[in-house]
Parts: structure tokens; sequence; C-alpha cells
């Protein structure tokens, strides 16, 4: 749809050849599910595919976020 989603940020990202895969540390992830919801990611490790449509995350995990009321 052209809006932007997903919004990934860390410490360190390496990608390896041998399988597309992009490895992350120390990430802090935004996904911005619809208007009015803001939810964030922290974690130690992340894995995704290179083109970022699945992240596993590892390592002290935390969900937080804000969602507006809906009717």
């Amino acid at each position: 749809a052209g809006r932007l989603r997903l919004r990934v940020r860390a410490g360190r990202i390496d990608f390896d050849p041998a399988d597309e895969s992009v490895k992350l540390e120390t990430l802090a992830l935004d996904y911005l599910a619809r208007p009015g919801q803001s939810w964030q990611v922290h974690a130690r490790h992340g894995e995704a595919p290179r083109d970022l449509s699945v992240v596993r995350l590892s390592g002290d995990v935390v969900l937080s976020g804000l969602r507006d009321r809906e009717p």
C-alpha cells in the first residue's frame, strides 16, 4: 500500500550472503500497524530474511505500545 509499517534500528546489522539473511544485534523495532497505534519492540538479537517479512527476536524481548480506543 506504500505506507511504512516497520522501522528497524540496530547497534549492529550483518548480511549473510550464504542464505541472504539479516542478523541484528541490540535492536529496536517500531511497528506501525494502523494510524493511532504505536508499538515498539526491543531485543538483544534478531534474524530476518532479506526483505524483513518476518523478524525472529530473542534475548530480553520487550513489547510496549499504545492503542487508541476503538468505538
